[in-house]
């Protein structure tokens, strides 16, 4: 079966040889603009002042947790107890953050045993992960315009640390607060 348009623009199915197809429809490409957004993360850091926080923002699963792919990124200072960066212009599309705080300075994700996140971390829906690093679709958020804010956790503990979060309390680790792997470089 074929399709063939002739120069009437008059459409015949049947069973044609391929040969028959004069051309094929013209696609038009989408004109249209994508609707935009800023995207402010506000991280809950209650110490590492003045240590380098690496944030990747990704809206596709061939980025996530990856060194590339990104739809922006950036190094900020710490600022306890809130952190705070703004990404502009970003497209309106399913987005999801990692994030880890730099304590050795090295530009990378520090990693123990088993691939175990030495540095603090975190994930937008403050993800909680079990075993192994967590799913694009479980960390994804949906950006709204004009401005979306998102609230991260910072998960682990640099050597240190007081132990305790925003509110004075302390704060209990538990082992699957350290098993995710994040792939953010700068």
């Amino acid at each position: 079966w074929a399709v063939v348009w002739d120069d009437s623009d008059q459409v015949t199915w049947g069973p044609k040889p391929l040969e028959t197809l004069r051309w094929l429809p013209r696609v038009e490409p989408i004109t249209e603009s994508l609707e935009t957004t800023t995207l402010r993360i506000e991280f809950e850091t209650p110490n590492d002042a003045d240590k380098q926080m690496k944030v990747a923002v990704v809206q596709s699963r061939d980025g996530w947790l990856k060194p590339t792919g990104w739809a922006a990124a950036r190094s900020i200072p710490v600022t306890p107890p809130l952190t705070v960066v703004e990404f502009e212009d970003l497209p309106v599309r399913p987005t999801a953050i990692s994030v880890f705080i730099d304590v050795d300075e090295d530009n990378d994700l520090g990693r123990g045993a088993f691939g175990i996140p030495i540095e603090p971390y975190g994930f937008s829906n403050n993800v909680t992960v079990l075993f192994g690093p967590p799913r694009f679709g479980d960390a994804t958020i949906e950006l709204t315009p004009p401005l979306t804010t998102a609230r991260i956790r910072i998960r682990g503990l640099s050597k240190g640390s007081d132990a305790s979060d925003l509110d004075g309390r302390p704060q209990r680790l538990t082992m699957s607060d350290r098993t995710a792997v994040i792939g953010v470089k700068t």
